[in-house]
This record gives C-alpha cells, structure tokens and sequence, in this order.
C-alpha cells in the first residue's frame, strides 16, 4: 500500500515507511523535526506514539501478527487442546509444542506473536491446577518468555490479556455478561494480571475480545495510569456494537479521548471477516490519530449441533474479504481462530501482492 499524505494515523503510517527499521537516539530528533515541517498542528501524543512504534522497529505497512495458537496447537499436537486452560494449559503442559507454533507463524510472515496467555490469571491458575498465587504468575510470565526465547530478536513479542470473559470459560467473551462485576472490579482484574507480567519482556500488551464498553473504559484508565505499550482490540456481535450492545462507535471514541500516548492500535478480532470493514470504519471515524489493527477469524462457522466447523463461503471467508478492509489501512493484520500457519502464510502472500500493485 502507499503511503498516503494526511495527519494523525495518516501521518504515522508515512511515518513508518520513511523511518521504519532500526531505531537511534538520532533518529528520534530527526522524526520530531520531520512531524514539525510535515504538519506542526500535531498534538504531542501523536508524535510521542510514532516514537513508540519505531522504538519498537515496526517497519512495515501492514505488520503481520500472527494466527490463532489453538488452530497451529492442534495440527501440530493433532488433539484437541485441554479444556480447563485452553491454549495456557500448554505453557505448563507442553511448552515446546507452543514454542514450535510460535516459531511456524514466524515462518509464515509473522512480525508480532502473542503469548499464550489468553485464558490465563492467577485465580483460575489455582482452581484449575492448585498453584500458588506465586506460582499463577510465574507461569503468565514464563508464557511471554517462551515466546520471546522461540522467535528471533526482530519480532516483537506480544502479552495476549483476554478479555475478563474469557477467564470465566463461559462464552462472556462473546457477550460482554458479567453479572455483578462493576466497572472498578474489571480494572482490578486487569491491573492484577497486569502487575505480574509487566516486567516479563514483552514489547506490547494485547487487551483482546474486548465485549464490553464499561471493560473498555477500565483498561484504558489502566493503560493510562500504567504508562504501557498497548493494543485495545474489540470482540464484535455485528457491524456496530460490541457483545454487549455498546456502541463501536462509542468505545473507539473513549479510546481517542483518552489521549493514551501507548495506545498504539484499536481495532478488533475474533469476529467473522465479513463485519470488519464496517467496525473499522466506525473506529477509523472515531480515532483519527490511532493506527488500526484487525484478525479476525477464518471465517469458517461453528456448527453447535454437529459439533464441527463448516467451511466458510465466498463472502465470509478472510481471504475472499481480505482487500475490502485492507483497504482502510491498518497497520497490524493477523488471524484469529481457525487462522494457523498455512493461512497465515497465505495471508501474508495476497497482502504482498495486493501492496506492490
């Protein structure tokens, strides 16, 4: 894709293209001075975003983040994944079979991995497998570092914190139900996962299959009293609204006046490819000056009875929708579930293609 004139995430996308790579001190001043000539309307929080991207060597438009693990797991373990845990099972269970997914979606274009550490908190670490709180987040913290140890020194590891949903292993991820938790018991839960794999060696935290507004709003006052690298990536029920009914709308513009310096991405995942042109129209609205991310599902659809996916049609599957939201410019694109290594690649190949025409 070109990179085209403009402000804001315009300007942070050209940005990338004319400094991405490795970053120096020097580079840092010449940036600013670049920003100042090319549009000195800019606000300090845009222009202190870009220098964190490039501190981070983001060098491509788009990045490539990786697939779904559990879809990579299973081919490569050829069983289904333990139920308790999901993909953070492995982190204790099978850790070089999670290293082995990391380093497939490496050779298959990926730039960004994610832990696995999803599903993972201290709580269900020690009703599931009776850990010590200690213990609980030791293991959130080996998670980030078996990636960091799979992938070479060029790709930038990602902390996955899934939504507080997914700790419930109910499904809320997807409906944005939690009934008697309060906005102040969501940033609590956040914040203590948080705490323990702070210092773990991540370059980036991934809030992701976020279904709720008032858990929006929770992790960003985190984001901000934390002072992190982060994405907000949103788990969507239709074009508009999050699981909850919230607004896309509404959340994507909590994310713009937050005015988050670390707030490097917004967008959204786990969510049928055929919804994501639409909901990253309504945050590309609402968030002017912040990079777009999407990865979102195959497109395959979970047949409950049968129990087993249905082969996606030509206007859901990601590959087929691939050039429609592409072209709205986000700089991160990966997959979600049913999105392993081969697809992945292939991915990778049609957006190649798709920027060099």
């Amino acid at each position: 894709m070109e990179c085209r004139k403009g402000e804001g995430r315009q300007l942070i996308n050209e940005a990338i293209c004319e400094f991405g790579g490795q970053w120096s001190p020097e580079k840092e001043a010449n940036v600013k001075v670049w920003v100042a000539r090319r549009n000195g309307a800019q606000s300090g929080v845009v222009t202190d975003r870009l220098i964190r991207l490039l501190r981070l060597g983001i060098r491509q438009h788009p990045t490539i983040i990786d697939g779904g693990l559990s879809a990579e797991l299973e081919s490569i373990r050829a069983a289904p994944l333990p139920s308790d845990l999901w993909t953070g099972a492995l982190v204790l269970d099978d850790p070089l079979s999670l290293q082995q997914a990391h380093a497939n979606f490496v050779r298959a274009g990926a730039r960004l991995v994610t832990s696995a550490s999803y599903q993972l908190n201290m709580d269900n670490l020690q009703t599931h497998r009776g850990l010590s709180r200690s213990a609980a987040c030791d293991t959130l913290v080996h998670s980030v570092r078996l990636a960091r140890e799979a992938v070479p020194d060029d790709v930038l590891v990602a902390c996955s914190l899934g939504a507080y949903g997914a700790s419930l292993s109910n499904g809320a991820e997807y409906t944005g139900e939690y009934p008697g938790m309060t906005e102040d018991g969501l940033y609590a839960f956040h914040k203590d996962r948080l705490s323990a794999v702070r210092e773990a060696g991540a370059d980036v935290f991934v809030f992701e299959t976020i279904p709720s507004g008032p858990e929006v709003r929770a992790i960003l006052r985190l984001a901000k009293e934390s002072d992190i690298n982060c994405f907000v990536s949103f788990q969507c029920r239709d074009e508009t609204s999050l699981g909850d009914g919230t607004p896309v709308s509404t959340v994507a513009r909590c994310c713009h006046d937050a005015q988050i310096a670390g707030l490097l991405a917004v967008g959204t995942n786990c969510v049928s490819p055929s919804v994501v042109f639409s909901v990253l129209s309504e945050v590309a609205k609402a968030c002017p000056s912040i990079p777009l991310l999407c990865y979102p599902n195959s497109g395959e659809v979970w047949d409950a009875v049968g129990r087993k996916w249905l082969p996606a049609t030509s206007g859901t599957s990601l590959l087929s929708a691939l050039p429609t939201w592409s072209s709205l410019g986000p700089l991160f694109i990966g997959g979600c579930c049913r999105v392993d290594a081969a697809l992945l690649a292939r991915i990778a190949a049609q957006l190649s293609t798709e920027h060099k025409t």
